[in-house]
This record gives structure tokens, sequence and C-alpha cells, in this order.
């Protein structure tokens, strides 16, 4: 039985709040893929939110020194996980989120 080395797990939360005050953050992940026995990739996105994957209506509070309600409007990005190619980070996140 041949084993194909699993794939890095990328996780990124967003956290969002407009100008009219309406919150929402969610957590997307795109899972370990693996090569199965007959060749096909598989591989799945997971998500961090409310069911049918909707967004909580609130925003997600990591730390304590920071607040985007005391920032006002506009998105925050947080990355847990993320397996990049030594340039073009920026570039790399566009095209896969």
């Amino acid at each position: 039985m041949q084993h194909t080395p699993a794939q890095n797990c990328e996780l990124f939360f967003y956290s969002t709040m407009d100008k009219n005050g309406y919150k929402a953050h969610q957590g997307v992940s795109q899972l370990v893929g693996f090569r199965s026995h007959d060749g096909d990739m598989k591989q799945s996105t997971g998500y961090y939110s409310e069911e049918e994957s909707l967004p909580f209506n609130s925003l997600l509070n990591i730390t304590e020194d920071y607040s985007r309600e005391e920032r006002g409007p506009g998105t925050d990005i947080y990355i847990a996980g993320f397996m990049y190619k030594s340039r073009g980070l920026e570039n790399q996140m566009l095209v896969k989120y």
C-alpha cells in the first residue's frame, strides 16, 4: 500500500464591521488533503460558523489588546496557518481565498 504525504492545513478567520455597525465573523480552513488509492485528490473546506456556513453576527475577539469596535469599520484577517512559497504571499492568498 502506497501512502502520499498529507498537504498542509490552512486556516483563516475573518472578522468585519461595516459603517452601519453590522458585525460578522467566520473561520475557513482548507483541511488536510490526501491522494486516495485510486489516485483522486481528496480535500474539503471546513468552516467555523453558524449552520449552513453562515457567519456569526458578532466580532471575533482573539486578543484583549485589539478591538475592531474601537477602531471603526473594517475587516480583520487572522491567519492561523498558511503554507506559502518564498515569494508572492499576498498573491497566493488572493488566488486561494
